[in-house]
């Protein structure tokens, strides 16, 4: 069997690898489990590149089984070739087509007249298709889209192992940050959410709450440093340049395979960024969540199980020192990560199945 993944492999940015890596993982483990014969075999564009538009996108996806888009921005992808010209080939697309735990986002919005006749092709051709929160899935329906075979099943960043159980936080506990700089055509699309500068200055107080308290502060960029417009080592130069802290700011560069063991490391999680959230939830690191973009956060923990962290969602433009320090037991509480990785739990196993029934 043959299955090509479409998505925002390749990129640059650890997180959509990572998706691209989860993805495929579940599908080579339904694979062996279900001791299907023959070998299960998964392209994506990073090995071999799709057509960028018109008929022989088809022909090319034709070659195989299965085609699923997983992971990131549904509108966002129609913007990106093959589907920015999605009417050119999805009419003679023959093998099955499946979303798989894409999303939106407010600043998807408005849709264009072009969008929406695209979504609804997308969407009216595709076998079945997952979304990974409650937003999405009304969305899709406030746009009288296609909705018959939508559900809602979660993000994949959510679909990580866990690790160890981790015991109560320790005293002087290792704080793992994860941000990123928002562009200015992300900030004139929400202003009401979005305040780039303040929000540098208040975090950078809330680190330096954490420094006087003898806590250690580690910044975890998600994305390499040599990358052209690199959000995230701008974001942390922009807070650590409103630190005055002389104590030294450590920045721990990952990969796309020691993201995941890095985010482990940490006593607590301070994250603006969606997947440095899910993945850290999904190992059982607390994590003080940062609504930085357009309800993506709230979105992906609209599911059953994630009401307390949902609850503790901190939009970017509402952080500040006494509403940190104020939710901080409460993100500590040991019982809320069991509750959080049992969510997980949950959310993996509905996956494998998802995943089993598209391998029959």
């Amino acid at each position: 069997m043959k299955i090509y993944l479409l998505g925002y492999f390749g990129s640059g940015a650890y997180a959509d690898d990572l998706i691209g890596e989860i993805t495929r993982r579940m599908f080579l483990d339904a694979w062996t489990a279900a001791e299907r014969p023959g070998q299960l075999t998964i392209h994506d564009r990073t090995t071999h590149a799709c057509p960028a538009a018109g008929p022989d996108v088809a022909t090319f996806l034709n070659e195989y089984d299965l085609v699923v888009f997983c992971g990131g921005s549904l509108l966002g992808r129609l913007r990106l070739p093959p589907f920015h010209r999605v009417e050119t080939w999805i009419e003679r697309l023959a093998v099955p087509l499946v979303l798989l735990g894409t999303g939106w986002r407010r600043e998807d919005l408005p849709l264009s007249r072009e969008e929406i006749d695209r979504m609804q092709l997308l969407l009216g051709h595709a076998q079945a298709v997952y979304v990974r929160g409650e937003m999405t899935r009304r969305q899709i329906l406030d746009h009288r889209l296609p909705a018959e075979r939508v559900r809602v099943l979660g993000d994949p960043g959510l679909c990580f192992e866990p690790s160890a159980p981790r015991g109560p936080a320790p005293e002087r506990m290792r704080v793992g940050v994860v941000v990123r700089q928002m562009s200015d055509v992300e900030i004139n699309q929400d202003r009401a959410t979005l305040d780039n500068e303040t929000w540098h200055i208040r975090l950078a107080e809330i680190l330096e709450a954490l420094i006087a308290a003898g806590h250690e502060i580690i910044f975890c960029p998600m994305s390499p440093k040599w990358r052209q417009h690199d959000n995230d080592h701008l974001g942390t130069e922009a807070v650590c340049r409103n630190m005055r802290s002389r104590e030294p700011i450590s920045v721990l560069e990952s990969s796309i395979w020691t993201l995941p063991p890095h985010l482990v490391t940490f006593d607590l999680v301070v994250s603006q960024r969606l997947h440095g959230t899910l993945i850290s939830l999904s190992q059982g690191v607390p994590v003080f969540p940062i609504e930085y973009q357009f309800g993506k956060m709230a979105d992906s923990l609209s599911l059953p199980g994630f009401e307390r962290i949902r609850q503790l969602i901190t939009p970017q433009r509402r952080v500040d020192v006494p509403r940190f320090f104020a939710k901080l037991p409460a993100l500590l509480d040991p019982s809320l990560q069991s509750n959080t990785q049992a969510a997980c739990d949950v959310v993996r196993a509905e996956y494998r199945g998802v995943i089993a029934g598209l391998l029959r």
